[in-house]
């Protein structure tokens, strides 16, 4: 199998709802994302902002995906389209390409003053002034360290367009400024920190986080007002989640969490979005023609939670929350360790896994999947049979706010939440619509 072929397979399981394949392609194109977007932007900051909503959007989008191996291109186009929002939304400097002369020193700049400039601020002044096409092939180049051929397929040009476009960007640049260029765009990587993937996807559940809702509602929102179709907003929460913690302690809370988030993607449809929202609170945006069938489907998510049997024997096992441990490790050591103890604990075997979830807290002391697998394994060895195999069942209740023409996110979620409460205070383990 080549490269291709390995990528439209990984696209293909991500599209069916695999959420280990989704991760595996946010860590793999993490860095073509935010470098194309810095391409545009001219700005770290928003370019993160710009590559992250894209990645939330692939989130919700893949399963319309027809065609995998057309993957790079249609990814571009989404991460374009957020630049270009954030981008009318702002004013950027546009610089002259003779700027990159004087930044360089080269007309007489002392050196002790070029030397006193940060070297973000020169690369970033150097790079405003080349020509888009130019940029965009020397940003991907050093920043994500691919192939002309890759950055080619990406940008939908010739490798011999591409070719031409990166010698005449280094040409642009002194020898030094090339040098500095590199060593800036290598530092600033996604994949050097990884907390850009934590704010794009929950640590703990693997679904988006709060940081990936509000994006996704300013898109629905959008999309309704071009297409007049309808959606909602379910928020949802578990009952009495307090006392549940003291009881089972919060490490059987984050499994119940995790798996409960597993559910409830079972249920949905893959136009639906779910995202945890804070704490034990999760929020579904649900696409649907009328207000009563968004309110039949937050029903049935209730209903199934409220059937379902649980037991800590269950909870504590990776399945419950995850899909099979992924064969092919996603890059980085950590990440490689994690999986590695994922497959220990398939097969049962605990002493391997911890030692494996170790190794990866060592190499990332942030990396939080293998600080929960540790925990959840500590607690399986120290709990008694008859405390693992004990049942019990939850409950949960729920809000349901309809999109109305001129909402703004913000409205949105309110209206949801005072139904959520509404929905507490009156019994809890139901749905509140609004009126």
């Amino acid at each position: 199998m080549n490269e291709q072929q390995e990528l439209a397979a990984l696209v293909t399981r991500a599209r069916s709802g695999d959420m280990e394949a989704f991760e595996d392609l946010a860590r793999r194109f993490q860095d073509m994302a935010v470098g194309y977007a810095y391409s545009i932007l001219n700005d770290l900051g928003p370019a993160q902002d710009a590559a992250q909503e894209a990645f939330i959007q692939l989130y919700s989008d893949l399963p319309k995906l027809r065609a995998p191996e057309a993957f790079l291109t249609w990814f571009r186009r989404i991460i374009f389209k957020h630049c270009d929002r954030l981008r009318r939304g702002q004013r950027f400097e546009v610089v002259p390409l003779e700027t990159i002369a004087e930044v360089t020193g080269s007309v007489g700049i002392p050196a002790q003053v070029m030397e006193e400039r940060e070297a973000a601020g020169v690369v970033q002044t150097a790079l405003r002034a080349m020509p888009e096409h130019e940029r965009a092939v020397i940003v991907l180049f050093y920043y994500q360290d691919a192939s002309l051929k890759d950055i080619g397929e990406f940008l939908e040009e010739p490798l011999s367009t591409i070719d031409h476009r990166l010698r005449l960007a280094r040409q642009h640049l002194s020898e030094r400024l090339l040098t500095m260029a590199q060593i800036e765009l290598q530092d600033n990587r996604p994949s050097n920190d990884p907390r850009f993937l934590m704010r794009v996807m929950d640590g703990l559940t693997q679904v988006s986080n709060i940081q990936g809702l509000n994006p996704r509602l300013r898109e629905e929102i959008e999309f309704s007002r071009g297409s007049h179709q309808g959606f909602g907003l379910v928020l949802f929460d578990i009952d009495s989640f307090t006392a549940f913690n003291e009881y089972w302690g919060h490490v059987v809370g984050d499994s119940l969490i995790a798996a409960l988030a597993k559910q409830i993607q079972g249920l949905l449809h893959t136009t639906d979005f779910v995202a945890r929202y804070a704490g034990e609170e999760f929020a579904v945006i649900v696409r649907r023609s009328s207000p009563p069938e968004v309110g039949q489907v937050a029903e049935s998510l209730r209903e199934a939670i409220a059937h379902a049997e649980f037991r800590l024997a269950e909870l504590l096992l990776p399945e419950a929350r995850y899909t099979a441990p992924d064969q092919n490790s996603s890059p980085g050591a950590a990440n490689e360790n994690y999986q590695r103890g994922l497959q220990h604990l398939s097969a049962n075997e605990l002493a391997e896994a911890t030692l494996a979830f170790k190794a990866a807290i060592e190499q990332d002391a942030n990396h939080v999947p293998s600080i929960m697998e540790l925990e959840f394994l500590k607690l399986r060895q120290t709990l008694g049979p008859t405390r693992l195999d004990e049942p019990f069942r939850i409950t949960v209740s729920g809000g349901v706010a309809w999109y109305r023409e001129g909402d703004t996110v913000e409205a949105l979620l309110d209206r949801a939440d005072q139904c959520l409460g509404s929905a507490k205070q009156s019994g809890r383990n139901q749905i509140r619509l609004e009126a």
